[in-house]
């Protein structure tokens, strides 16, 4: 005989193990992304005389991660030099998406070619000129990047310097795309990038068109208002009237009290008389009479009379003339 038993219900229903998958999810991003700050931090304060696990030295780490940080960042300098970037890189990323929750279900099926862009970073890093002070052993990529990288040169039949060129393109352009897959880059994310890119490349050009268009406008719209305001300040200055006093900062020339003679002033009166005012006529004409009541002289006698004053006074005038017969 069957016996029916009741199912129990589970101890968390569906809703709750997926809020509980989404919290632990966000919950190792944010480590993730801590432990990639942690190993950029430890490479970038990296410094070979600090105390590491192989070299014991009384003097204080200069390691932002203290002792613990040196030796790690000892370690990884030793293998894969500025290669271990790319390492604090991948963690960074993956913990950006996997708290956002942007793809992170693609992290095991990526995160694991990992170590190949690491190689290829090292590679990468160790076909460059180390930078000034760094007094190591080894490359910027490390033991691991100058033994692949010097047997890859003995391999090319190239030159030395053609062959390092050739492989440090090589080495980069690989990283770049091995680099977007292990990232979790999808194509349409990818698209969705160069889309923006495109978009802010042209909006940025236009915008500093229009900026330039506007700023020339408003030059032009200037030069003009200009050139009218002194049209019509000119016009101004035209149309006013001529004043005849003298500024008050200048100073007034005073009369000179001395007369002053021109050449008609010095010929004889004779010949100025042309200069000389006519005498207003007389109203009333009269008749000249003489002292004794005696009629005066006719016409005649008065014209002879006035030609004989006439011709003395002009031989008085004149010194060049000799005495009158």
């Amino acid at each position: 005989m069957a016996y029916q038993t009741r199912q129990r219900d589970p101890l968390l229903d569906s809703r709750m193990r997926e809020v509980l998958e989404k919290r632990g999810q966000e919950a190792i991003g944010i480590v993730l992304i801590l432990s990639g700050i942690a190993v950029a931090l430890m490479l970038a304060s990296y410094t070979p005389d600090d105390p590491n696990w192989w070299a014991a030295t009384d003097a204080v780490p200069e390691n932002l991660l203290g002792r613990f940080g040196a030796s790690l960042s000892a370690l990884l300098m030793l293998i894969v030099g500025w290669g271990g970037y790319a390492l604090a890189l991948g963690a960074i990323v993956w913990g950006v998406r996997m708290a956002a929750h942007l793809g992170g279900e693609r992290v095991l099926g990526r995160i694991i070619f990992l170590p190949i862009v690491v190689a290829l970073a090292a590679i990468y890093a160790a076909s460059h000129e180390p930078p000034t002070g760094w007094d190591q052993s080894f490359g910027l990529g490390g033991v691991f990047g100058d033994t692949v990288l010097g047997a890859l040169l003995n391999v090319l039949p190239f030159a030395m310097a053609t062959g390092l060129k050739v492989l440090a393109a090589i080495a980069f352009a690989s990283l770049l795309l091995l680099g977007l897959f292990v990232f979790g880059v999808t194509w349409g994310e990818f698209r969705a990038a160069l889309s923006f890119m495109l978009v802010g490349l042209v909006n940025t050009v236009f915008w500093i068109g229009a900026l330039f268009g506007h700023a020339g406008r408003g030059a032009g719209q200037a030069a003009m208002q200009m050139r009218a305001r002194r049209r019509d300040w000119a016009e101004a200055a035209h149309d006013l009237p001529q004043e005849t006093e003298p500024e008050p900062d200048m100073p007034q020339e005073a009369p000179d009290p001395r007369p002053r003679f021109g050449l008609l002033d010095r010929m004889p009166p004779i010949l100025r008389r042309d200069r000389m005012p006519d005498p207003e006529p007389e109203l009333v004409e009269r008749h000249p009479v003489a002292a004794d009541g005696v009629d005066a002289p006719d016409d005649d006698r008065i014209r002879s009379r006035i030609a004989d004053v006439i011709q003395n006074r002009v031989r008085r005038a004149s010194p060049v003339d000799g005495p009158a017969p």
